[in-house]
């Protein structure tokens, strides 16, 4: 997988307030992914929501600059 792609999926992961079901909806339409990697990713989400905004901004600068 290309690192664009890697931080495509964070910076979504990190910045999508959407709610599960459109967020599924999404990766299935733009990634055609087996439900495995969907629920796998879900999993990820739902850890990265909890994690504070401005802990989300140091994580998104930290990804922008190893682009």
């Amino acid at each position: 997988m290309r690192l664009s792609l890697s931080v495509l999926l964070v910076t979504l992961a990190l910045c999508c307030y959407e709610d599960p079901a459109s967020y599924k909806t999404i990766l299935r339409i733009l990634y055609d992914s087996p439900q495995e990697v969907i629920q796998a990713k879900l999993e990820v989400k739902n850890c990265t929501d909890q994690i504070s905004l401005e802990n989300r901004m140091l994580i998104a600068r930290t990804m922008e600059q190893h682009d």
